[in-house]
């Protein structure tokens, strides 16, 4: 328990009611200095006389069920030494890092959608050229069959009307 919850003078008291889930996720927070988060999630030590997490995987941490005094006692406020804040200094470093290499990475996505924006943009405008193009074709194509049949059809009818003048111009037998 020493271990887990460091040396505690027993409890007065007055802070009996609290839950022991509580008490451990502050103990946890206090102890959190010495750990760092990576960017994949997983939580490595950082001091130097922890080795890195690539040779040896770090024991998993039971928590298990606190007794009252040790649950209820607050930690001596000698705790907080000029260490704590530098290590407090140095997370708030690797955090701006963190935010800065977060921000870099969303500055370079988001001009890798601009760029894919404008290709479809193009591609689109290449699509609707290329189909006015096509549309414009079949347009002359109909235009020309259409003026063929019309002049086809104006031969034949002057054709008709040429045999019908012939027919009235030779008068009828007499009978």
């Amino acid at each position: 328990m020493d271990g887990i919850y460091g040396h505690r003078p027993a409890s007065n008291g007055r802070e009996g009611g609290l839950d022991p889930a509580t008490s451990l996720l502050e103990s946890l927070m206090e102890e959190d200095d010495s750990f760092s988060t990576s960017e994949n999630g997983s939580v490595s030590p950082t001091d130097a006389t922890s080795t890195p997490a690539s040779t040896t995987a770090p024991e998993p941490v039971v928590p298990s069920t606190p007794t009252r005094s040790a649950a209820s006692t607050p930690r001596p406020a000698a705790a907080s030494t000029p260490a704590t804040g530098q290590r407090k200094r140095q997370r708030e470093q690797e955090h701006l890092t963190v935010l800065r290499e977060m921000q870099t990475s969303d500055v370079e996505q988001m001009e890798l959608n601009r760029a894919q924006r404008e290709r479809h943009l193009q591609m689109a405008l290449d699509d609707a050229a290329h189909a006015r193009d096509l549309e414009a074709a079949l347009r002359r194509e109909e235009i020309a069959a259409t003026s063929s049949f019309n002049q086809v059809f104006l031969g034949t009818l002057s054709q008709l009307v040429q045999a019908l003048n012939r027919r009235d111009a030779v008068p009828p037998p007499l009978d």
